[in-house]
């Protein structure tokens, strides 16, 4: 596979496990939050999922009111992603 885009895919990991320790969510508690199943979002921010999809990343970046952009190419950390 693509080194840059295995780079790319890690950077998203990153940030989306960033953002779900800044909400003091479990992983279970994030994949209701943002309503994908947790298997899913275990296996993205393990690496057992190499590429996430876009619609996977949507609704990650909307659970937690983060813009998209940013979980698609890091920047600044956002406000969002606290505990509802």
């Amino acid at each position: 596979m693509n080194p840059e885009l295995l780079a790319w895919a890690e950077g998203v990991r990153e940030r989306i496990r960033r953002i779900r320790a800044d909400a003091g969510l479990s992983a279970r508690e994030a994949g209701e939050r943002c309503g994908v199943p947790f298997a899913n979002l275990n296996k993205i921010e393990t690496g057992k999922t190499a590429i996430p999809t876009i619609e996977f990343l949507f609704d990650i970046a909307k659970g937690y009111g983060v813009p998209f952009q940013w979980l698609m190419f890091g920047g600044e950390t956002p406000k969002g992603g606290k505990k509802k």
